[in-house]
């Protein structure tokens, strides 16, 4: 005791802070391609005392709400962005909190997964089997034209029309899109009309 009132005296002092804990130790998740993700978790201490401090991803596309925070375990919610992002891709990185009890990072990995890219079960997505889905079904097949699989489709399976198809896209998407596509990749003939007689000549017309 004499040891610490003389520490004391001499401005000496020791002081554990709590430790921050989190609800989970990494947060990780394997998301299909075109979907989005939101998660959240909790950060506490370990004397359960209230703290407040802040946050920050040290990804741009994990955004995190709220950026500050108070209170004996708040919560904190974020969504991922994978816009432009490939089957196969890793995004990664950490959340840094800073608190008055100190500072920790929360890692985080998300992996984005290829999926089988089908029309219906057992019948895979290519351009042979989407021409035939148009034939029987032309308001599905629109539907499929205008989803992100077929988009993926098109890059990774046929990447000599990837560019016709984002010329299609960064229009305004309707029916004569896709027929333009078809026609374009020759997985249909484009329409042609001829005239028996290129003019005509009228006399006498009576009003």
């Amino acid at each position: 005791m004499k040891r610490r009132i003389e520490e004391l005296v001499n401005g000496i002092y020791e002081y554990k802070a709590p430790e921050i804990e989190f609800s989970t130790g990494e947060i990780q998740s394997t998301v299909k391609y075109g979907e989005k993700y939101f998660g959240s978790f909790t950060i506490k201490n370990s004397e359960q005392k209230k703290m407040k401090g802040f946050l920050y991803s040290s990804n741009a596309r994990v955004a995190c709400e709220p950026r500050e925070f108070s209170g004996l375990e708040p919560k904190i919610s974020f969504d991922v962005d994978f816009s432009g992002m490939k089957a196969g891709d890793v995004l990664q990185g950490e959340f840094t909190v800073c608190t008055n009890m100190g500072e920790k990072a929360l890692p985080f990995r998300f992996a984005i997964e290829a999926g089988r890219m089908e029309i219906s079960e057992g019948e895979p997505l290519n351009l042979e089997n989407f021409v035939r889905l148009a034939k029987d079904n032309y308001e599905k097949a629109y539907a499929l034209f205008c989803s992100g699989a077929f988009g993926r489709m098109v890059e990774e399976q046929y990447p000599e029309y990837e560019a016709l198809y984002l010329g299609l896209k960064n229009r305004s998407f309707g029916y004569e899109s896709m027929e333009e596509f078809l026609i374009g990749a020759e997985k249909k003939d484009a329409v042609h009309f001829d005239l028996r007689e290129s003019e005509h000549h009228f006399e006498e017309v009576v009003g």
